[in-house]
């Protein structure tokens, strides 16, 4: 069990270099691509030497899902495809043809079935059945994983070796991803978090770095087995086994949860109010929780309402929302917030681009309820933008629609939920067949 952090010092380093294959900038750190023997598997046997074959790893189940990031959109349908659309200046779709309406993300020379996405600001990811890790878009700190600084407008795998098995016959890379505005998780089969791309805030959980252009693994929980994952602006989340959430990175509103002053935890610190959790998601600056009664709590930025409290301001512990209960599902945004109950979505905080989808460009703590779409099976929050998944796999969006995330032609705002359209038929964009 992790003990709660103490105010951490802050020093003043200066740049140095040391000679690893390449110079390496001790506050950005990359390595060269070296491969251990043992998780290289283009080295031959060595003579005389029997190699006996590794069992295969259970694929990772495809859930077709939808994400919202900065400006654009992501969705996964039943067959593992990956489509995008919305804004596309940093490569952040995966392809470079019209961005207004949903398209195939394409992996180049390999077959790929992908099991879920995530969009961060302007970067996307997504990880295969097979627990590969895929990454596109904006990479200025790294934020892709690839040892580079270079963006890309197509997706480009993640070196295994950069990731340490426990085990030798585990196969499987990774079993969760998460996007932040500029760093990027995974969580790996033995519960470990591996972290890359901006830490300026200390949200890779390392400590006298700047960036990493490559994963990481979060040391501080090596102890404790996490089965989830949440990525804020400059934040992150993780859910134990046991029911308990972990945050580190910027605090500057609260969004650490430990009552704590301090503006930055490079340390991962227990939020000790919040028992038997079963799911989280992170905002911009503000998170949510839900427990296993159904039960919604919220901690950091409420200057909007979204952690969906009246008194506005900064909440630096978690308080339950008391306008929720029997809640199944709770998705984040920049500022705003949703929530599915009984298949019926809920929406609070900023509403000032209809991203709340009720009809107005209203900001409220209070849980609004949404005449549709009926029977919702998944939401997303993006910046200023929605997204939602019926159970006829049809997908919906409202709010900012400035850059094309809501896969409307010609339409700035929608401020009621609208189903995406795949041509001039008007058939509808749907994830999986009825």
């Amino acid at each position: 069990m992790l003990k709660k952090r103490f105010p951490v010092a802050v020093f003043s380093l200066s740049l140095l270099f040391i000679v690893f294959h390449l110079p390496v900038n001790l506050l950005s750190v990359t390595y060269g691509q070296v491969p251990s023997p043992r998780q290289n598997p283009t080295r031959p046997p060595l003579p005389g030497i029997t190699v006996t074959p590794q069992p295969e790893a259970t694929p990772i189940p495809v859930n077709p899902m939808l994400s919202a990031g900065g400006y654009h959109s992501l969705a996964l349908d039943s067959t593992g495809s990956v489509w995008s659309w919305g804004k596309n200046t940093q490569g952040q779709l995966g392809r470079s043809d019209d961005n207004d309406k949903p398209g195939k993300v394409i992996v180049e020379d390999e077959e790929v079935v992908f099991a879920s996405v995530a969009a961060g600001e302007n970067h996307s990811l997504a990880l295969s059945s097979s627990g590969e890790v895929w990454a596109w878009g904006e990479n200025d700190d790294g934020q892709l994983g690839d040892n580079s600084t270079n963006e890309s407008d197509t997706p480009l795998k993640i070196d295994s070796f950069y990731f340490e098995p426990t085990d030798e016959n585990d196969t499987v890379i990774a079993t969760a991803i998460a996007a932040g505005k500029n760093h990027s998780l995974a969580l790996l089969p033995d519960g470990s978090v591996y972290a890359w791309g901006s830490n300026e805030n200390g949200q890779l959980g390392q400590s006298f770095l700047t960036e990493s252009l490559i994963p990481l693994k979060v040391e501080e929980l090596s102890d404790t087995v996490i089965v989830a994952i949440a990525a804020g602006d400059d934040h992150s989340l993780a859910l134990s086994e046991d029911g308990e959430v972990y945050a580190w990175g910027s605090n500057k509103k609260g969004q650490l949860g430990d009552e704590s002053i301090s503006d930055i935890s490079h340390t991962p610190v227990s939020i000790e109010e919040l028992e038997e959790i079963q799911s989280i998601a992170a905002g911009g600056t503000f998170n949510l929780a839900l427990d296993n009664d159904g039960n919604v709590w919220a901690w950091g930025n409420n200057e909007l309402g979204q952690a969906g409290n009246s008194s506005g301001g900064i909440l630096n512990e978690p308080a339950q929302i008391v306008n929720l209960s029997t809640i199944d599902k709770i998705a984040a945004g920049e500022s705003h917030s949703l929530a599915i109950k009984s298949e019926t979505i809920y929406a609070w905080g900023n509403g000032k681009d209809g991203q709340l989808g009720i009809g107005l460009k209203l900001t409220t703590s209070i849980p609004q309820k949404l005449s549709k779409p009926r029977e919702a099976m998944g939401i997303a929050g993006g910046k200023l933008h929605s997204l939602a998944l019926d159970a006829n796999g049809e997908v919906w969006a409202w709010g900012n629609n400035s850059y094309g995330q809501l896969g409307i032609q010609n339409e700035k705002t929608n401020l009621k939920p609208s189903k995406i359209k795949t041509d001039v038929d008007g058939n509808a964009f749907r994830l999986f067949d009825e």
